[in-house]
């Protein structure tokens, strides 16, 4: 491995960790750019991501790079009971480098079906894991003669698999908070079209939500009464608590 080698994926690995066009707000084109910088950076033809699809009996592409004709795909399925012991190996190794694809145990059952027609003869595939689990895989498929994979390009490969695993956690991240919003937007909708005053406590009667009505009646606005004590704003809600405590005691 020379120190030319190292250079230079070693600036590759920086480019796409500081890169500006990995964004969770647009999760394709971040992947996109990963694949793409793999490629040319490892001289490998195809390049993709690929995730489990929910009852994980599929693996779905969510993207696909071809280095010669320049192209991106997704979409693709690879069925998960076609390969098992492709699948079981990918579970339990940290990177699957095969040079020779079509024999090596791990991955020959795909050649029929996928290397072969493909013209992949070596195969390096790392995991993607997810909340601690496998979620996906990032592979390298090279098209010509065999190839021997390098221990510097499979630590490239790793580090790269390590960076679509921080980026789709944060792309989760997002999205439920972008769901989150929204549910807290329609509820605010809800609430303030009812005439009536409304409001939600927890358990020690800070109030959590409230419509107009609610905070109109006391004079502020619904930010100014939201995380202050119902008791506070309205007293009246303290006299009926203590008057249910005497209720409570009188008929005990």
């Amino acid at each position: 491995m020379s120190d030319e080698r190292m250079t230079c994926l070693r600036a590759a690995l920086n480019t796409l960790t500081r890169s500006d066009q990995l964004q969770a707000d647009d999760i394709p084109a971040s992947l996109a750019h990963m694949t793409e910088t793999a490629a040319w950076t490892l001289d490998v033809e195809r390049v993709g991501i690929w995730r489990y699809n929910p009852d994980r009996s599929v693996l779905r592409c969510l993207d696909l790079y071809e280095l010669s004709p320049h192209r991106h795909s997704s979409g693709m399925e690879l069925t998960i009971s076609q390969c098992p012991r492709y699948f079981r190996a990918l579970a339990i190794s940290e990177i699957i480098a095969a040079d020779d694809a079509i024999r090596d145990v791990r991955t020959r059952e795909m050649s029929e079906s996928y290397l072969t027609p493909l013209g992949i003869t070596s195969v390096m595939d790392v995991p993607i894991r997810f909340a601690d689990c496998l979620d996906g895989v990032l592979s390298h498929e090279h098209v010509g003669e065999p190839r021997r994979w390098q221990p510097d390009e499979q630590l490239f490969a790793v580090a790269t698999a390590n960076l679509v695993s921080l980026l789709l956690d944060q792309g989760e991240r997002k999205r439920a908070e972008n769901a989150l919003r929204q549910h807290q937007q329609e509820q605010a909708v809800i609430l303030n079209s009812v005439p009536a005053m409304i409001w939600y406590k927890d358990k020690n009667n800070r109030i959590l939500r409230a419509n107009q009505p609610a905070a109109e009646s006391v004079g502020l606005s619904v930010e100014d009464i939201e995380g202050r004590s119902a008791y506070d704003l309205y007293p009246e809600e303290a006299e009926r608590y203590h008057q249910d405590d005497l209720e409570v005691i009188k008929t005990g």
